[in-house]
């Protein structure tokens, strides 16, 4: 199905992690892959991208693995959690997690964040819940990137739900960088708390580009890569 991190068929590193220990890879994820994955038994290798010294090696051999992963599909996740920072702003509002819910701005994106899932993707609007996030995760820079995946700490593992932190920034070294991002491709759908287990998306000035960034990170989070890429440098508002 893989071979050196890339899907058969394909051409880019898909199957590991970029903010995090753990990786998860999503198949079927090109056309050089069956598009229906049969049911049994598969071995699984595990190995460190890019690194001369170290090989791939059997599942089991110092990994945290199970002997084998049964192959099933599982659908997209469709519950949604929005996690809201004291101080965020949306349409020039501030607003807390005791108002998101009512806030005209957000009921106006993820109305039509879900009218576009539905329409597209087949994907029907779940159970959408708002939490309070620290006041440190407010405007990220370098670290509290990591920390913004993991806002979904205290979560049970094995559900499925999609995390989505609100945030007014996201920067490296202090400079704008994303107005959305994903910590791989794909996330953990089903695993909280880790730096691969939700998504951050920065509320600018239109509901409408908001909801296309939410939608684009999204589609990473749930295993889809770019249909085209190319090294310029993150667009930023």
């Amino acid at each position: 199905m893989h071979d050196k991190f890339i899907p058969a068929g394909g051409t880019k590193v898909t199957s590991t992690a970029a903010f995090d220990t753990i990786a998860s890879a999503s198949v079927p994820q090109s056309q050089g892959v069956s598009e229906v994955v049969p049911a049994g038994k598969w071995k699984v290798r595990f190995g460190v991208e890019n690194d001369p010294n170290r090989q791939a090696r059997p599942q089991g051999d110092g990994a945290r693995s199970s002997r084998a992963v049964t192959a099933r599909s599982t659908a997209a996740p469709s519950n949604v959690t929005i996690h809201v920072p004291p101080g965020l702003k949306v349409d020039g509002t501030t607003v807390d997690s005791t108002k998101a819910a009512t806030n005209p701005g957000i009921k106006e994106r993820l109305d039509t964040f879900f009218k576009v899932t539905s329409q597209l993707l087949g994907i029907e609007r779940g159970t959408v819940t708002f939490r309070a996030a620290k006041s440190s995760l407010v405007d990220l820079d370098d670290n509290e990137i990591i920390d913004g995946f993991a806002v979904s700490t205290g979560e049970t593992d094995g559900t499925q739900n999609l995390h989505i932190l609100y945030t007014n920034s996201i920067r490296q070294g202090g400079q704008p960088i994303a107005i959305g991002i994903s910590p791989g491709i794909p996330g953990a759908a089903s695993l909280f708390g880790r730096g691969v287990s939700g998504i951050i998306v920065v509320p600018g000035s239109t509901g409408d580009d908001d909801v296309l960034t939410m939608v684009h990170e999204m589609g990473h989070f749930i295993g889809l890569n770019h249909t085209t890429s190319s090294t310029a440098r993150a667009r930023t508002r």
